[in-house]
């Protein structure tokens, strides 16, 4: 076999192989001797029909086959001599069949970017430190009571926290606009249900009263003729409920398999913490690629960008409940976060490529353990995962990424910024 390679563009390869004809006459008679026992064709018995007759009908089909075959074949075994990783499966250009000495075709694919990391302890990386107070437990602890609040008829002007019904009418240059009308619609003040100026206009007013609120619609309203509108909305109050906390009791704390208000409190710190660790870890993450990626420049595979695309395509139709395949949404919506996201993984593997960065099986076990906390079983979702093959493989890819992460934490210049647990955690969610 004779392989040469030659770069076209970028990350795009073509090599060009050239093989004897000895495998590939091999492989064309042995399937014409398969199909001659399979085919059936008038005047010859089942698996009695002649070779010569079955290469007259079937030999070109055949043929095209075997060199499918032959190509792949070769392929593979060129690229592994070679050390060449494809991203992906190459498209074949069939260049001479001669039966009686060779076989030449071509195979262009794209490779994998390399990335030197030349300069990297020079890097500064901003890293975010957050504590909880707490104040902070309050709040959740207080989010948990409202949750599981009462409401009761009230006469008495609205305040936050409120749930109220109420009939509306908005209009735009004096005039009823569409969806703009509503009866017994039931809000909780302080929600931020509606656009601003809604809620806010409503407090302090009473039952069964009837006013009128000037607002001004989002310049990004997802109704584009209503962006940027002035409008007035004549409001009638028809119910007020206000919210009765429960109290932080035996029975309450039960409900979060709690023993005590203390208990409570414990368990949500906890909880918070392991969110607030996740947070801090992504954080870095993100502003570690981020700098990463203004410093070396790479190509991106575009074979890599396709399938990205189409897996976020997959999960955006998921998530609208459109899993038809007559449901098409435009590639380009996903264009830029799909570059962004295969940049990002190509920066994180290359960079445990180039250090020898490496896990032990005890640090991908202490990753899916810190999983299980989150779980009402914690010891059956580690059972569970140890027993699943692509699962570990998932944690031991994350674990190598937390990995690359403590060693960019210890070769870069990292730059402490504090930041509130909130605020954080909201950035994280967003």
């Amino acid at each position: 076999m004779q392989v040469s390679i030659e770069t076209t563009s970028g990350l795009e390869r073509k090599m060009t192989i050239t093989v004897s004809s000895e495998k590939f006459d091999k492989l064309v008679d042995d399937k014409l001797i398969r199909e001659a026992k399979r085919v059936r064709l008038n005047g010859f018995r089942p698996g009695k029909v002649p070779k010569h007759v079955v290469e007259q009908k079937f030999g070109q089909e055949i043929r095209q086959e075997a060199s499918q075959e032959v190509m792949q074949s070769h392929f593979f075994e060129a690229v592994v001599s070679e050390k060449i990783e494809p991203v992906s499966m190459p498209t074949f250009t069939l260049l001479s069949s001669d039966q009686t000495t060779q076989l030449k075709f071509d195979a262009v694919f794209e490779v994998f970017p390399e990335v030197s990391f030349e300069g990297i302890e020079k890097l500064e990386i901003e890293k975010l430190e957050a504590a909880i107070e707490p104040s902070d437990v309050d709040e959740m602890l207080l989010s948990l009571q409202k949750q599981h609040a009462k409401f009761t008829d009230v006469d008495r002007p609205c305040a936050e926290g409120d749930k109220i019904k109420i009939d509306f009418i908005g209009k735009v240059d004096g005039e009823a606009f569409e969806g703009g009308t509503a009866t017994d619609f039931e809000l909780t003040l302080g929600s931020s249900q509606m656009i601003p100026g809604f809620e806010s206009g409503i407090l302090n007013h009473g039952l069964k009263e009837t006013f009128t609120i000037d607002v001004t619609f989002p310049e990004a309203y997802q109704a584009e003729h209503l962006q940027g509108k002035a409008a007035q909305f004549e409001i009638t109050i028809q119910a007020i409920q206000a919210s009765e906390l429960p109290e932080l009791d035996t029975a309450f704390c039960a409900l979060f398999k709690a023993s005590d208000a203390a208990d409570l409190r414990a368990q949500i710190e906890k909880n918070m913490q392991q969110e607030l660790d996740q947070a801090l870890t992504k954080s870095f993450k993100d502003n570690a690629v981020a700098v990463l990626s203004e410093t070396y420049a790479f190509d991106v595979p575009q074979a890599l960008i396709d399938s990205e695309i189409q897996h976020l395509m997959t999960r955006a139709k998921e998530r609208f409940g459109q899993g038809q395949a007559d449901f098409e949404l435009p590639r380009d919506l996903f264009e830029e976060q799909a570059q962004q996201r295969v940049r990002a993984s190509l920066l994180i593997d290359n960079l445990i490529k180039v250090k020898n960065i490496e896990v032990d099986d005890a640090a991908v076990e202490a990753l899916i353990e810190s999983y299980a906390t989150s779980y009402e079983d914690p010891a059956q979702f580690v059972a569970e995962s140890k027993k699943n093959k692509q699962t570990m493989q998932n944690a031991r890819h994350m674990a190598l990424e937390n990995a690359a992460m403590d060693f960019l934490a210890e070769t870069a210049k990292v730059v402490m910024k504090k930041t509130a647990f909130q605020e954080l955690i909201q950035s994280a969610r967003a």
